[in-house]
């Protein structure tokens, strides 16, 4: 395939990392590509260094706008894309030259409309010289419910992030990532696969997400709790309109887990010691059991007492957790 790839970055206060953003786009063997830089109100030098690239490269289009945050950027950087595909990539992340080609690979081998991949998180560059590059396979081809059902495993976060994926640019015809909001991934990534006819998923790490500090994925406050589960909510309400309660009860077992991990966030003190924030999370957890589709016996029984014994609930809910991990771990070392 030879179809142009619309490349959205949003950009703010990035300095010290864009330019090996962009570059990291500049290599990409898969050539026909539109990088849209689009300098959400920066107020350091960023802004200097998109245009700068734009003069070096005619494939980048640079856009200057005021402050709106990362949903408003991305939904600039579509309502500018002339690409029939399109990907994000954030403005301090890399990607591998190969990414892009990669990607468009699955689209074109495999009729898909959302191409997904797997990506590594790293603190510093020198980490990423030990990736090994090997021919990508696509492990899964999947429907839309099957990509859902991906969202509860563990693909969790390949499955529901905005970036690693390249898009059909028509599946976001009235969508658009929610201005304001924090997990805004959350809001929009599962009505994008479910309008999907077909998604693929290679499990080669092409995509290099930095962890620094300060950055929103890094802390935690009371909006993004508010945020995640408002997001968690809204999937609940689509999946019943939609005929899939299967993804509606999962949903609202998620729900309720991070209800209860809110409320027993160790060491957090702006959530444990907020009367209003802790109260709002008891009346969550409240509506949930009145309104869940949940009928399980066991698992209702463990809503109810969680109300009063949210803490026992959840720390007996961890212990279990562990011990299964720790069994999974021993069962793989005998099968080796």
């Amino acid at each position: 395939m030879d179809e142009l790839v619309s490349v959205i970055i949003p950009v703010y206060n990035v300095e010290n990392y864009l330019k090996k953003c962009v570059e990291s786009l500049l290599k990409q063997t898969y050539q026909r590509l539109e990088i849209i830089l689009v300098d959400d109100g920066s107020t350091d030098l960023s802004g200097r260094i998109c245009d700068e690239f734009s003069g070096l490269d005619g494939r980048i289009k640079v856009f200057h706008k005021e402050n709106g945050g990362l949903s408003d950027a991305r939904n600039f950087g579509l309502q500018h894309a002339s690409g029939e595909f399109v990907t994000f990539v954030d403005s301090d992340d890399i990607v591998s030259e190969r990414y892009v080609e990669v990607l468009m690979n699955g689209i074109s081998d495999y009729g898909a409309e959302i191409s997904i991949c797997n990506f590594k998180m790293f603190f510093s560059e020198s980490e990423l010289q030990m990736i090994p590059q090997n021919k990508a396979s696509f492990q899964k081809i999947l429907s839309n419910i099957d990509a859902l059902a991906e969202i509860y495993g563990p693909l969790y976060v390949q499955f529901t992030v905005a970036w690693g994926k390249l898009y059909k640019r028509s599946l976001f015809e009235g969508i658009k990532f929610p201005v304001g909001r924090l997990h805004e991934d959350e809001f929009t990534t599962y009505r994008l696969l479910w309008r999907a006819k077909r998604i693929v998923y290679t499990d080669e790490k092409l995509y290099f997400y930095r962890q620094r500090p300060g950055s929103i994925m890094s802390s935690f406050n009371m909006r993004r709790s508010y945020d995640s589960i408002e997001a968690m909510k809204e999937r609940v309400e689509f999946f019943k309109e939609n005929g899939l309660k299967d993804l509606a009860i999962l949903t609202e077992k998620r729900l309720f887990w991070s209800i209860l991990a809110y409320l027993n966030r160790s060491g957090q003190t702006e959530i444990t010691s907020n009367y209003e924030h802790r109260k709002f999370l008891k009346l969550e957890l409240i509506n949930l059991i009145k309104h869940s589709e949940i009928r399980n016996p066991l698992f209702r029984f463990l809503m109810l007492v969680s109300v009063p014994l949210h803490s026992a609930v959840y720390q007996a809910y961890r212990l279990y957790n562990a011990v299964v991990l720790k069994f999974r771990g021993k069962n793989v070392k005998a099968g080796d």
